[in-house]
Order: C-alpha cells, then structure tokens, then sequence
C-alpha cells in the first residue's frame, strides 16, 4: 500500500515502512457507517498494543466527499482539503490510531476489499496472515493473533495469565 496523506505529518511512504511491527489494516471510509461504529473496538485495540510493536492503520482514499459533523462536504478534486478535514475527524472521533490515506482505492483488489470495514492482520515480516476480519469481532480473537505473531517474532506482548485474562501491570499503584 503506497500512501499519499498520514495523519499526525508521521513520514511513513507506504506499508512497507511498518516491517518489524504487527500492522493491523482497517480498511474505511468517512461515509461507511458500520466502519465509524467499530471505532471504540479499533479504539480498545490501539489502547491494548500502544507500547508494544504494533501499528494500527485506518486506510482509506481520497473520496471527494467528506462526511463530518456538518455533514456531507464536498472535496471533489481537492485531496488536501479533504485531508485536513480528516485531521479534524479525527478529532471529532477520537480516533488515537494512524489514518492513512491510499494511493490505491479503499476496495482494494490486492486485500480483495469488496466491502468496508475490512481488516487485515500482517506480520512482522509483512506477510498477510487475516484477511476480512470485521473490526467489530471479538476482541479476543484478535488479541490471540496479534499476541501470538508478536511473540512468534520474539516481541514483548501483554501479559496473560492463561485464562484470558489480561494483567496490566503499568497500570498498578
């Protein structure tokens, strides 16, 4: 995936630029209602996996429509408008992952995206290993991927037990 616009002026160019990290691919757009509704999932996943090897990306493309809260705004043929109205969004949403706008449409042929929300897990060695996950599945299977791969390539995961439960010792006073 060769990137145009990433949120936040990060410098990635494209996907390649996330090898050695687990990268979670959301593919969405502003106008896709399911997608916004699993933002608190994505949300939760980002929270889970911020100090560990594991990038988060919300791909999308340049629509020519932004949909915020004044509604339907027209950017047809102004992709730095539409741009910095996601940064904005982003805002609105708070949305605490890296968005990523694509050279190649959202319905991306190469990830066989027919429909949005669409997520691929890759590992660190930038091989695809799910494709056409919901964001809105269960977290815990995503977690068991994401652990095992970071884990597989000798990274520090979250902590678990043994019996599904995480214990966040960052967290403790």
């Amino acid at each position: 995936l060769e990137y145009l616009w990433v949120s936040d002026g990060r410098n990635e160019k494209s996907l390649r630029d996330h090898k050695g990290k687990v990268v979670v691919v959301d593919f969405w757009a502003t106008w896709c209602g399911p997608c916004i509704g699993s933002f608190p999932q994505v949300r939760e996943l980002q929270e889970r996996y911020k100090d560990y090897d594991v990038e988060i990306i919300g791909a999308t493309s340049v629509q020519g429509t932004h949909y915020g809260s004044e509604g339907q705004v027209d950017v047809e043929g102004k992709p730095a408008e539409e741009f910095k109205l996601m940064q904005q969004f982003m805002g609105e949403k708070d949305i605490t992952w890296t968005i990523a706008f694509t050279k190649d449409n959202v319905f991306n042929p190469m990830y066989g995206v027919n429909g949005i929300p669409h997520v691929v897990i890759i590992d660190t060695e930038g091989k695809v290993v799910e494709n056409g996950l919901h964001p809105g599945i269960d977290p815990e299977k995503k977690y068991v991927i994401i652990d095992r791969l970071l884990h597989d390539a000798g990274k520090p995961h979250p902590h678990d037990d043994g019996h599904g439960h995480d214990h966040d010792h960052d967290h403790a006073h």
